[in-house]
Formats: structure tokens, sequence, C-alpha cells
């Protein structure tokens, strides 16, 4: 904004390369930014058709996730997770400083699937002047559909989508919002 300068967003992605999982086994693992940081997305590479994510819980700090082996081999995956500084500091013209602080929700809700096509994808959103950055879920890792995507879609909403869906399969999904509204103060 005019009168301000010297502002850096600072962005940052914690890792955990390396988890190995069972044929048939599950792992959890907790994913964190640190104190001053604000989890906003994930992403989970390797173990290919075989590695289900039942679990992707959005935390102040971070993220919890339930990882599922439905494979013959052991997996290899590896876990990320994208980190904002929960605020900025700008120079003032004048002279001083200003500070903005990032306007985060998380929401939470329950969908139910019911019969037919239409039935393997749901949508969420963040309402009002907010903006969806992540979406995460939970199922019961012994339920039979699986997640394929999980993600953020549009301004301000979410879409999650499924295989293997039969009437009245429910999930808790799971939204990260950042504010648009946000002023340096």
């Amino acid at each position: 904004p005019e009168g301000l300068s010297g502002v850096r967003l600072h962005v940052r992605t914690r890792n955990r390369p390396g988890m190995v999982i069972a044929p048939g086994g599950t792992a959890s693992a907790r994913l964190g930014c640190g104190r001053a940081w604000t989890a906003t997305g994930y992403a989970l590479t390797g173990g290919g058709d075989a590695v289900r994510l039942p679990q992707a819980l959005p935390e102040a700090h971070g993220w919890w996730f339930t990882l599922e082996n439905t494979g013959t081999t052991t997996a290899r995956v590896r876990l990320s997770t994208r980190c904002i500084r929960t605020s900025v500091t700008a120079r003032r013209a004048g002279g001083g400083t200003a500070e903005l602080r990032f306007g985060v929700t998380r929401r939470s809700f329950e969908r139910a699937f019911q019969a037919g096509p239409s039935g393997r994808e749901s949508t969420g959103s963040c309402g009002g002047s907010r903006f969806s950055v992540a979406a995460g879920i939970q199922l019961d890792p012994a339920d039979p559909f699986e997640p394929i995507t999980a993600s953020p879609s549009g301004q301000g909403g979410a879409r999650w989508t499924f295989r293997n869906v039969s009437a009245g399969d429910g999930f808790r999904a799971y939204m990260v919002c950042l504010g648009r509204g946000s002023t340096f103060n």
C-alpha cells in the first residue's frame, strides 16, 4: 500500500521425506510449521496408487496425516507442508513500522454421499470475503471408498473427489481460508 515499503511475505516448505509404509499398513505423522507460522497447504508424493491419505487435518501451525498402504509392496512417500508467516512488517514512509496479520480460519463440516454418479464429488465454501488455500479430509481408513483429490477450487471454494463410493458413505471436510480484508495497522 501507499506509504509502506520493505514488506516481505515469508513462505516456507517443511518436508518429511523417506516415510516407509509396510504393505497393508498405516502411518501417522504431524508436520509442523513453527509457532509464528500458519500451515496453508500440503502435498503427498510417492507411493503410487497404493498409498491413500484418509486423514489430512489442518492444525494452527501444521497438518496431521494418516496414510494407508493398500498395496502388496513397501511404499516410500514424502509429505510436505506449505507455511506462511502469520504476520509481516512494513516500514512507514514517515518512520516507524506497520504490521499485517493474516486472518486465517479453518472450517470443518460433515458430508454424506447420495446414490448415483454425482455422489463421487463434494464441494464446500469459505464464505464471505475469504478465499480457500487448502482442503483437508478425515474418513475411516477401513472404509472402502477412497479420496482422489482434496483441493481449493475457485476463489473461495474447495472440491473433494472419491472412487468406490456407495450411498451413505461420509467424511469430514476441512478448509483453510484466508481473509481478503487484511490491512496494515
